[in-house]
């Protein structure tokens, strides 16, 4: 509908518009973007857009991040105002957020600056187990006050199984998607889950980040994406980046406590980051180890020449490669 309205506008439709302000911009597609492209064409406006690159999230549904981060290219010289006062939350959580997120190659330069009385702290629910792990979130739970919020997000909705496991109940919201959490042992306790999607622009005192594991269904997913959706999008923006940025969604919702749950050896990537319990190694340039799922590279030949490939493929599907950067000795 947004092509053939911009289709429309091209044959010689004439709009009354002098400003045009475009909210969550970091999530515009492409037929969005051609449709305000053929208005300004048509005639001229001033263009107001807000967004935030670090929150991209919606690549799976034909966003394209570069139109924000390559702001002038499509739209000409312009006046951007960066807006890197937060007081939502600070802390802890203002700290290991920013740095987090700053490791994607491709963004928009800032450094946030947290404004506010309530420090969030990170609280990492770790144990030998995935049910001893989940077994520390019932005891957490245990001593929350009655005034706070709990927000249960997982990458994906199947996440919520785990939550049974310890004895909580559900039930759907059909209006947002969201789950309603009770438990008998806390009636009191207003609790809620949701997927990242879905849980973007809310927040709660306590968040507790469920899946923190590596695999297919881990977070950062290594599920493969859309061979379609590659073609059609930005090919500087990778996969992993927006799982990143969908992880940094994912802890800035919490407002007092955000909790990460996980279990021995099978700890995420983005799970070892935020706790430093491992410092990646690189040599010249390619990481030794894997920055989907922690594995180690190793060197592999192709059709193209050298490169490295993730020593877990085939074994757990991870398909993470770099482009071999050292010199090819067998050639002279």
């Amino acid at each position: 509908m947004l092509l053939m309205a911009a289709e429309c506008v091209r044959n010689g439709y004439v709009h009354p518009y002098r400003y045009v302000i475009v909210d969550e911009y970091q999530d515009i597609s492409r037929s969005r973007f051609e449709l305000l492209n053929a208005l300004r064409q048509s005639k001229r406006y001033r263009l107001y857009c807000v967004g935030d690159d670090w929150q991209s999230i919606y690549r799976f549904n034909g966003s394209d991040v570069s139109y924000i981060l390559d702001f002038e290219r499509f739209w000409g010289p312009s006046e951007i105002c960066k807006i890197e006062t937060t007081y939502r939350f600070t802390g802890e959580l203002l700290d290991k957020s920013n740095e987090f997120i700053t490791r994607n190659p491709r963004q928009v330069k800032k450094r946030l600056v947290g404004k506010g009385s309530t420090e969030c702290r990170i609280i990492t629910l770790w144990a030998p187990t995935e049910d001893e792990a989940f077994g520390r979130v019932r005891e957490e739970l245990e001593s929350i006050p009655d005034d706070e919020t709990v927000l249960f997000l997982g990458r994906y909705k199947h996440d919520i199984v785990k939550l049974g496991d310890i004895g909580l109940k559900w039930k759907p919201n059909l209006s947002d998607g969201s789950f309603t959490v009770t438990w008998h042992m806390r009636p009191n306790l207003k609790m809620t889950f949701m997927t990242i999607h879905g849980s973007k622009g809310l927040q709660a005192s306590r968040v507790f980040i469920l899946n923190n594991k590596i695999g297919g269904y881990g977070f950062p997913s290594l599920r493969a994406e859309s061979p379609l959706i590659s073609m059609l999008l930005n090919s500087q923006d990778s996969q992993l980046d927006e799982e990143r940025r969908l992880f940094y969604v994912a802890m800035t919702r919490a407002k007092r406590r955000l909790y990460l749950v996980a279990a021995r050896n099978r700890e995420s990537r983005f799970y070892k980051e935020i706790t430093n319990s491992e410092v990646n190694r690189h040599l010249n340039g390619i990481p030794i180890t894997c920055l989907w799922c922690g594995g180690d590279m190793v060197i592999r030949k192709g059709p193209h020449g050298r490169f490295y490939g993730c020593s877990n493929f085939p074994k757990t599907g991870c398909k993470y490669t770099v482009q071999d950067k050292l010199p090819d000795l067998g050639k002279r």
